[in-house]
Formats: structure tokens, C-alpha cells, sequence
């Protein structure tokens, strides 16, 4: 299979599983109005990563976490994947699962008004990643 053929592969198979939340997500952004594409493919070298919602607007990715990314692991690789979204130049919102539902008009407005949006829910910055390192368990290899 080839390097595009299965990239798509991929994102076929997330966008048939949409989680509860994302589904949410979608129909609030939908009903705002606001254009988004569903399972973003992000592609850096021979890895790919897929963002949940990308908003081109606003050079927006918006990462829709579920309980799993409160394990230690899982969240250093949300950070290492932050790191590369923002070193290619997205902004990036990560959104808790219980938080879609409070998702409302306002937090909408912000991004549509090019608010600063960087980083809004990390608990950590950059310079706890210092002299660590991003392995390949962050990206799917292709």
C-alpha cells in the first residue's frame, strides 16, 4: 500500500468511529457556521499525525481528549504532538470530553474573532519537555 493510500486508510477508519464528543463538536461547529474538516491528516517526514478538527480560518487544530489522555504516557505524547503542530504552524485547542458540552457561544466567539488561542488547556509547556525526547510511539508510522 502505498504512503498516501494508506494515510487515507487511516483517516477512514476514524472518521467511521467519530466518539460521542466529536460528533457534539461537530454539530456545534456546524451550527456556528464555522467550516472544519473532521480527522485532519498532519504529515511530518514518514509520520503522520491525524488532528480531530482543523480550522483553516484560523490555522486552528482542535484536539477533542477523552479519559485516556489522563494517563502519563498518553499525555506526553499529546504534548510532543502539540510541539509539532505548533512547530508547522497550527494553533491548538485541546478540549476534554465533558468539556464539549460547555463548548458554547462564547469560547466559539473567541476563535472567530482571531483571538489568541494557543495552548488553552496544556497543563504543561515546552520547557518540561526540555532534554526529553519525542520518540516514534507519538506519530503512527507509515
Amino acid at each position: 500500500m502505498s504512503y498516501s493510500n494508506r494515510i487515507l486508510e487511516a483517516i477512514r477508519k476514524q472518521k467511521e468511529n467519530p466518539t460521542p464528543a466529536e460528533i457534539l463538536m461537530a454539530q456545534k461547529l456546524n451550527f456556528r457556521n464555522i467550516r472544519f474538516k473532521f480527522i485532519y491528516p498532519v504529515v511530518l517526514e514518514s509520520k503522520f499525525f491525524t488532528a480531530d478538527f482543523y480550522i483553516p480560518q484560523h490555522s486552528l487544530i482542535i484536539e477533542i481528549d477523552g479519559g485516556y489522555h489522563n494517563r502519563k504516557d498518553q499525555n506526553m505524547r499529546d504534548m510532543c504532538k502539540d510541539i509539532v503542530y505548533e512547530s508547522l504552524g497550527y494553533n491548538v485547542l485541546r478540549i476534554k470530553n465533558h468539556e464539549v458540552d460547555t463548548f458554547d457561544t462564547l469560547s466559539i466567539r473567541i476563535f472567530e474573532k482571531k483571538s489568541i488561542i494557543k495552548n488553552v488547556n496544556r497543563k504543561f509547556n515546552k520547557q518540561h519537555l526540555k532534554g526529553r525526547r519525542c520518540n516514534n510511539q507519538q506519530s503512527q508510522s507509515i
